[in-house]
């Protein structure tokens, strides 16, 4: 189990955090929307991914003043289509590849 050192912005100037600890659990049933860092972390991507999702592949999102909020239940039909679309290419790609 690995140590890092992390500087936080507003705390003291490092934090040791454990490797093996990460952010709790976000329980999308009970969250209208998220913010974009939240998801990220929620799904295991940067947010620089998520932000890349949001503008090039249709992540659902909707700004509120200055803050922006990606919804649950769409995220969560996001992924859905995500997952069924990546099986289907995957099944064909497999019926190509067994034709040869």
């Amino acid at each position: 189990m690995g140590v890092s050192t992390v500087r936080l912005s507003g705390e003291s100037p490092t934090r040791r955090l454990s490797m093996s600890k990460g952010p709790p659990p976000i329980n999308f049933s009970t969250r209208l929307a998220l913010r974009p860092a939240e998801c990220a972390v929620a799904l295991g991507v940067c947010e620089r991914t998520l932000r890349r999702w949001m503008r090039d592949e249709r992540l659902p999102f909707f700004r509120v003043e200055r803050g922006v909020f990606i919804p649950s239940a769409e995220l969560e039909r996001w992924m859905h289509d995500r997952i069924e679309s990546e099986q289907a290419t995957t099944k064909l790609a497999d019926e190509i590849l067994n034709d040869f």
